[in-house]
């Protein structure tokens, strides 16, 4: 974690290859890709995010990120869903 403001924190991390599928029920998750891509697939369709771009994901929706190489991604979500 690199900071807080207001309820959420926010996270840098390298990202670099595959994710579960999981959902979050009660938060939706923000996602910026500072470097490289990332990829979200969702049960009907996949989304691609590149470097500068943002995503949200809403909450209670299934979804599995990856990267085909090491990508840098900044999170943000509320203090209360550290996962």
């Amino acid at each position: 974690m690199i900071g807080e403001m207001n309820d959420d924190q926010i996270q840098l991390f390298k990202a670099n290859g595959d994710f579960i599928w999981h959902e979050h029920p009660n938060t939706d998750k923000l996602f910026i890709v500072l470097e490289g891509e990332m990829f979200i697939d969702f049960r009907d369709g996949q989304v691609k995010i590149s470097k500068g771009e943002m995503f949200i994901v809403p909450r209670g929706v299934e979804h599995k990120p990856f990267t085909e190489k090491e990508s840098h991604i900044m999170l943000v979500e509320p203090k209360r869903e550290m996962d």
